[in-house]
């Protein structure tokens, strides 16, 4: 992606709402707040939505370590908390907001390519930066790799806190190889801010500290490995704590 092709494509989106906007603006006033049965309700709550999307990402985007100089026009929207929140009363105020937006996008998209190498697809957000739901996924995963190396380089120390016989078998490090790539994942999910990883992440180590106090419950495994789970679910419930407080 060049900014020559992002300002193509931003380019393309305004005009693309310029044509959306004056097709809406050909129905009558209770037609576009009419209930269509979408998630958002009316097409004027569909079209808000969207430029609340826009809206919430461009400030995400204005606080990436690249310094993007236009979005610091940002100041002048609002920063919405729901994606449905309300940006104007009517048609003619959404169009209005509509329009600075897009001329923004254009204006974001066209910046010097200096900034590119700057953004690190697998490393994006440096840590100062990072939200307390990232902060919870990137330490989370640092433990995660930990664990693995632990498995790969000397598996036996680990079997025998929960109390399992030594082993040779080769598998316990092929797992241990495994763990540590699923850490990779936790902590550059964490470092690029993937929110939707992060709800994920919660119902999964949720999951898997159910799972092992089954195994003990019913005898295929000794007590311990309930004490290995719960930090997956304390890490699970600081991520969901972290979340819920930014909400």
């Amino acid at each position: 992606m060049t900014p020559r092709i992002a300002t193509l494509m931003a380019e393309y989106n305004r005009w693309m709402n310029h044509r959306l906007f004056d097709c809406a603006a050909t129905l009558a006033p209770p037609d576009l707040l009419e209930d269509e049965g979408a998630y958002f309700g009316s097409i004027l709550g569909t079209l808000n939505h969207i430029a609340v999307g826009d809206t919430i990402w461009l400030h995400r985007f204005s606080r990436h370590q690249g310094g993007f100089a236009s979005l610091a026009a940002l100041t002048g929207f609002p920063c919405p908390t729901s994606p449905g929140q309300s940006l104007a009363p009517d048609l003619a105020g959404l169009r209005i907001y509509r329009q600075r937006l897009d001329d923004l996008v254009v204006r974001w998209a066209g910046e010097p390519a200096a900034h590119i190498p700057q953004l690190d697809p697998f490393f994006p957000t440096p840590e100062a930066n990072m939200t307390p739901a990232a902060r919870s996924i990137v330490y989370f995963g640092v433990y995660v790799i930990l664990t693995g190396l632990v498995l790969l380089l000397a598996p036996n120390v680990l079997l025998s806190i929960f109390g399992l016989g030594s082993t040779t078998e080769v598998w316990i490090r092929v797992l241990g190889c495994v763990v540590i790539v699923l850490g990779a994942y936790y902590v550059a999910m964490g470092r690029a801010e993937a929110t939707p990883f992060f709800r994920a992440t919660i119902w999964g180590r949720a999951w898997i500290f159910v799972s092992f106090l089954g195994l003990v419950a019913t005898g295929m495994a000794k007590p311990p490995l309930v004490l290995f789970a719960s930090i997956d679910l304390l890490g699970a419930f600081w991520t969901w704590r972290a979340l819920k407080t930014a909400a």
